[in-house]
């Protein structure tokens, strides 16, 4: 015991998504040592998110590429670096971090002291198994550990404000539909989120919410459609924060493969993702976590997509293969078994 660490940094400085799959691992950590302390460099984009899981005793906001203050890395005994960059691992190298664990397949992978031959793409495993293997090299670790989240109060009553001020009932269960990526995948079709809003807002007890960016404003007005008694557009409207209050207190929520879906997850509602037959978007790596069954593809008869080649997609056609019936098939038996919104609200105000 007197070789391992009473702290621990982990690095994940990209993406959303990428970051929360990390979460189970200090939620990991704190099941096995809850007297350690457990930090987590992040994005600053990314920070706010962080801060709110239980799990993390410390958020470190620094960009990929930033020159980080020396002493405070000193402060930590083990470094693991789980998204690999190169200014990274030479910073803590020359702040002598005692241990320093990160992948074997860089190029500057000399600057870890533990190395870990991790193959990702083309693996077909979890990104979260993934980078528990890098953790695993230090102990072991129960693998179905999974973060709790603490979400301010002043977002959760934004929220709450904003649903009153749209006219939602608090007796109605809310969908989230949230039709865009930020590129970092292969969309399925504005026209199929559309029929997919006007399904759902047709039940009785169900309001539809559609999330998005800014720049997402436009394609959440055309999901919207014309006939939008109980579709309401948030696009552009909400923090991270308020997005994640949203999330949690509403009832399903089916988004592409993008950081909203594995949020919505993470924060047990439940969720529907859409994933194209691309490597780099492969659900067996970037799928629901613990939900397989809640990641869709499109069916092809010989598992090959006929808008691609050798699974690179050029069009993104294949998508709109994915039917909506298929979607509603998963989505709303999930859907039953949740509360109202202002149910849900109550619980996590209790929380």
């Amino acid at each position: 015991m007197s070789d391992r660490p009473s702290n621990i940094l982990f690095c994940r400085q990209d993406r959303l998504g990428d970051l929360i799959l990390s979460f189970p691992l200090a939620a990991a950590v704190k099941h096995k040592y809850p007297d350690w302390k457990v930090g987590f460099m992040v994005s600053e984009a990314n920070a706010e998110i962080a801060s709110m899981c239980d799990q993390i005793d410390e958020v470190w906001p620094a960009n990929l590429g930033t020159k980080l203050d020396k002493e405070k890395l000193k402060q930590w005994d083990t470094v693991v670096v789980l998204y690999p960059e190169a200014s990274l691992a030479r910073q803590l190298f020359f702040a002598n971090i005692k241990k320093r664990v990160g992948t074997s397949r860089r190029s500057y992978s000399f600057f870890f002291n533990v190395r870990i031959n991790v193959p990702r793409s083309g693996s077909h495993r979890h990104e979260t198994d993934l980078n528990f293997d890098l953790l695993s090299a230090l102990f072991p670790v129960d693998k179905k550990q999974r973060p709790t989240f603490t979400i301010p109060k002043e977002s959760t009553q934004q929220i709450t404000d904003l649903l009153i001020q749209l006219g939602i009932p608090p007796d109605q269960k809310l969908a989230i539909l949230h039709p865009g990526s930020g590129g970092s995948s292969r969309d399925w079709p504005v026209e199929q989120f559309a029929k997919l809003a006007n399904v759902l807002q047709n039940r009785a007890d169900t309001t539809v919410l559609v999330t998005g960016t800014e720049d997402e404003v436009k394609l959440a007005k055309e999901v919207m459609g014309k006939n939008s008694k109980k579709i309401f557009s948030l696009a552009g409207q909400t923090t991270l924060s308020a997005l994640t209050a949203l999330l949690a207190i509403s009832g399903l929520c089916v988004a592409n493969s993008t950081g909203p879906l594995h949020l919505a997850n993470a924060l047990k509602t439940p969720s529907v993702g859409l994933f194209p037959p691309l490597k780099d978007c492969d659900p067996s790596r970037w799928g629901v976590l613990d939900y397989p069954e809640r990641s869709l593809t499109p069916f092809f008869p010989d598992d090959q997509c006929p808008f691609c080649e050798n699974f690179e997609c050029r069009t993104g056609e294949c998508m709109s293969l994915i039917a909506v019936e298929r979607v509603l098939e998963v989505a709303e038996p999930l859907l039953e078994t949740q509360n109202s919104w202002s149910e849900k609200t109550k619980l996590l105000c209790v929380g």
